[in-house]
């Protein structure tokens, strides 16, 4: 056993390791900057969702990284080690759960791509709040293969309180994490009253006792939530931020998968143009063999036993990680997606089945082999991808220098490294450091994402409106246009920057219409239009 939790360690430290050189080697200045200025407003007193938009998400991260801030220091690196901490985190549940089903050997195999994964498309310096999301969800797991060994309350009860954890960082994997070991823990019923004959009436009162004990911390956890966002006049806002909001830049911001590529000559093609067009569809083959593969030891089984029931929550979570997919294939989601599905890479080596039966013994080797070599391949691509984005494009290619502020060194890209620059020495030259400004788009009206909310956090300036997130279905709302415009009235803004997007000109809305009013052209620094008031 203290074998076992060296081996915990010494993957933690690796992973952390590892990632350490990334932590400030990637640029996502919308991003990173709406987590950080979140955290800052958080400690200068502000109520998220009431004071400020908090997108998408419950407030746990906002003000977790505002108490990291207040500790260290308000500073890049601190927001940077934590997340690779968090990141570290996730590799380590992985080997953990995969050792505790199998062996250590099939630990590592799952440790390592799990790392390499995260490593290449996890953008390891954003404290997203994913992160702590899929960190605490894998500790809440590992504490129920342990409930499932050891059959102690008390295991169960941790794996609750993590999944509490979970909905105040992330509601959505919470509840689906909640979801899944609510399936094992069913099993689980079943397995401990099977061969009798109330087995059904049985099996499904004690999975209810478990379901209600398992229940205690998430609906703990939701209730506190809603109670102090009500006695902060948060709530309603909370609703739409969390909600209701989410499904219209959800539909502007998909991503289709692209088609599968059969051609394996792509192989050799200079960067494994095979891999790169297939990586979208390893989580989900893999969660299709480890299906399959699970209901072939079941069958060969005909029994129940505490590896299905861990197999059943494994299978489970891996399957409800895939709408991190099917909303947007992009590399962060697919890094979000993966750690499940690294778990049961892991297993796949390891499934039990039939040997006298050939049919299962084929699906097996097929299944196996498949997935070894796209497994290989996705291996391969992540290495070479974390190398050039860390070690050659930084200091070889100089395709992004970095550039030093007071808050820490970010490397930016070539194409816009100018423009930011420029942007931030206009807002510190021409603001006060208590005064409010404004970053947005010069047409409101259109679908589109914000851009440089980084500004917000380097110059130490808050938004002056609290809808400062730019985001498709937000901004183009009249209502919101509306009070966004008194916002700026009543924070008597002065300074407003504005990008352009190009295009066609829609009609204007609300707040354009009091922008052209209240405000004049002052400069233009590359695709921002920077306006003053008259």
């Amino acid at each position: 056993m203290r074998k076992g939790k060296y081996f915990v360690i010494f993957v933690f430290l690796v992973s952390f390791l590892f990632m350490l050189p990334s932590w400030n080697k990637y640029w996502a200045p919308f991003d990173e900057g709406n987590y950080l200025i979140s955290a800052r407003m958080v400690m200068e007193g502000m109520i998220p969702y009431r004071d400020f938009f908090l997108m998408m998400y419950p407030p746990a991260y906002a003000y977790v990284l505002a108490g990291l801030f207040a500790t260290f220091g308000i500073k890049l690196l601190v927001s940077s080690i934590y997340t690779i901490i968090l990141l570290s985190l996730i590799c380590a549940c992985v080997f953990y759960i995969v050792r505790k089903v199998t062996s250590l050997k099939y630990g590592l195999i799952a440790f390592i791509a799990c790392l390499s994964t995260l490593a290449a498309w996890g953008e390891p310096p954003i404290p997203r709040a994913i992160w702590p999301g899929v960190a605490l969800s894998l500790l809440a797991v590992s504490f129920i293969m342990n409930f499932i060994e050891k059959d102690k309350i008390g295991f169960l009860l941790l794996s609750s309180f993590f999944i509490g954890l979970t909905t105040m960082f992330r509601h959505d994997i919470g509840f689906l994490t909640f979801i899944a070991v609510s399936f094992g823990l069913l099993a689980y019923s079943a397995y401990m009253f099977q061969g009798k004959k109330d087995m059904i009436t049985s099996t499904l009162k004690r999975a209810f006792k478990f379901w209600i004990i398992y229940s205690i911390f998430p609906l703990l956890s939701i209730g506190i939530l809603a109670f102090c966002l009500y006695k902060v006049n948060a709530l309603g806002e909370a609703k739409k931020a969390m909600f209701i909001w989410p499904a219209a830049f959800h539909k502007w911001g998909h991503i289709p998968f692209p088609e599968f590529c059969f051609d394996f000559n792509m192989i050799f093609h200079r960067g494994c143009l095979f891999i790169r067009r297939n990586k979208f569809y390893i989580p989900i083959l893999v969660c299709a063999a480890s299906s399959i593969l699970f209901f072939a030891e079941l069958w060969s089984k005909k029994r129940l036993d505490k590896r299905i029931v861990s197999l059943t929550v494994l299978i489970m979570l891996g399957i409800f990680y895939l709408q991190q997919l099917i909303f947007r294939t992009d590399g962060n989601h697919l890094a979000v997606s993966f750690p499940p599905s690294a778990i049961l890479f892991g297993i796949l080596f390891s499934y039990r089945l039939n040997s006298r039966q050939r049919f299962f013994s084929m699906i097996k080797i097929v299944f196996v082999s498949f997935m070894s070599l796209l497994m290989f391949l996705f291996f391969y691509r992540n290495t070479e991808k974390y190398i050039k984005d860390i070690y050659v494009k930084p200091y070889i290619k100089r395709s992004i220098e970095p550039v030093t502020f007071k808050q820490g060194t970010i490397y930016i890209p070539d194409d816009v490294r100018e423009e930011f620059v420029s942007l931030i020495k206009y807002v510190e030259d021409n603001t006060k450091k208590n005064e409010r400004i404004y970053v947005g788009h010069l047409k409101h009206n259109i679908p589109q994402w914000g851009w440089f909310d980084l500004i917000y956090f380097l110059t130490d300036r808050f938004p002056a409106s609290r809808y400062y997130v730019m985001m498709p279905g937000v901004q183009s709302r009249a209502n919101i246009q509306e009070e966004m415009a008194l916002s700026l009235k009543r924070n008597n803004t002065r300074v407003l920057l504005l990008r352009d997007f190009g295009g066609e000109a829609p009609p204007l809305g609300p707040l354009d219409k009091y922008i052209r009013k209240e405000y004049r052209l002052d400069k233009v620094i590359d695709s921002y239009h920077i306006y003053v008031k008259k």
